[in-house]
């Protein structure tokens, strides 16, 4: 009978999603204009992150990884495969971007899109998960301290966002990475002051309305009353 009861409760147990699975690196190349001498640009830099997959083959990542971006690629875990992408939307105020490869999904057919977590609360757990030059998947887990309203881009405009405790590791050089609550996205990070071991974190709701309104084709982006 015992064996039996802790069978029971095996089979009861969630089953996760390893997030692992759904990610995606993202290298940009960005090229800015110079602001004394408008009609020259700045020298090219690369920015790398880690974009979650979504259905139909999109990358989510910030916006900061693809504004002013003149090549953007999306590379496998292993770092073995690539194939470039363009963006399809992307909203500055918001601090998001959507991806979608540019030629055969090749690498991506073999991942998984990642499932959206329920909103989530103040003291609720996060993971942030990361990859390893070899691959691997690297999770750290943290604890939303606080909703608050995030500047992440834009300094004017402000959205929804969780501040994280979480005592990051630093692997792959990720300008930006997905946060995940019992392995469903819940937000994407956009900054990291290993000081205070504190994250930023655009949540889930402004996520959700971001892909909501970029689902058919063409965003307009959040509202604002503009004065």
């Amino acid at each position: 009978m015992k064996l039996f009861a802790v069978l029971a409760l095996l089979i009861a147990q969630p089953v996760f999603a390893n997030p692992g699975d759904s990610l995606v690196r993202v290298n940009s190349t960005i090229q800015t204009y110079n602001a004394a001498q408008p009609w020259e640009k700045n020298p090219p830099l690369t920015r790398r992150g880690l974009g979650a997959l979504l259905s139909g083959n999109r990358i989510l990542t910030t916006a900061a990884m693809a504004a002013d971006s003149i090549y953007i690629e999306l590379q496998s875990a292993d770092s073995t495969l690539t194939v470039p992408a363009r963006v399809t939307a992307i909203d500055y105020d918001a601090n998001l971007a959507l991806l979608t490869p540019d030629a055969a999904p090749g690498f991506l057919s073999t991942l998984t899109p990642v499932e959206f977590s329920a909103p989530i609360k103040a003291g609720d757990s996060l993971s942030f998960f990361q990859l390893e030059d070899n691959g691997e998947s690297l999770e750290t887990q943290g604890t939303i301290r606080s909703m608050e309203l995030l500047s992440t881009f834009v300094s004017s405009r402000y959205f929804l966002g969780y501040v994280a405790k979480a005592s990051m590791q630093t692997s792959g050089n990720s300008f930006t990475l997905p946060a995940f609550h019992n392995g469903k996205l819940a937000g994407v990070l956009t900054s990291y002051d290993a000081k205070d071991q504190l994250c930023d974190v655009i949540s889930i709701d402004i996520v959700s309305a971001f892909l909501e309104d970029a689902q058919d084709g063409s965003y307009e982006g959040f509202p604002s009353l503009g004065i």
